[in-house]
């Protein structure tokens, strides 16, 4: 019989608020809470906040939907990333700020976080067994 066990679909509360990772190349990552998530305080409250900003306001641009975003993936998506450096070669450190600056400027980084956000599969609990096998393994030398 062909199908999907149901606990294969639940998501980890776990990774929806302290984040997956969304990997890149040469090591960088970047920690990704879920939006959308009921779970994820900090997410209800900035969108609340946003909302009744924008209550007044019934058309809003390209660019003031963009900053919404972004102020939205800084704020409590997006928290936290490694290996990200500057033209240098220096780490770059996390910072809401910072966010808000690389989230304007390179929309596929923008883009990439928004699509992994929103996409359940990234926060199945399944997930989180992988992970914990994969670490037990490591501290196990296999």
């Amino acid at each position: 019989m062909n199908g999907v066990k149901l606990s294969a679909l639940k998501t980890s509360d776990k990774l929806e608020n302290e984040g997956a990772e969304l990997e890149y190349e040469n090591g960088l990552t970047f920690l990704v809470g879920r939006m959308g998530s009921n779970k994820n305080e900090q997410y209800k409250k900035t969108v609340d906040q946003k909302l009744q900003l924008r209550v007044a306001n019934e058309y809003a641009t390209e660019d003031e939907t963009i900053d919404y975003l972004v102020d939205i993936l800084a704020n409590s998506i997006l928290l936290g990333w490694d290996n990200l450096l500057d033209d240098d070669g220096k780490p770059i450190p996390f910072t809401i700020a910072k966010a808000k600056e690389i989230l304007k400027e390179y929309k596929d980084i923008r883009g990439d976080v928004y699509a992994f956000c929103t996409n359940r599969k990234n926060y199945y609990n399944a997930n989180i067994d992988e992970e914990t096998a994969n670490l037990s393994n490591a501290l196990n030398g296999q």
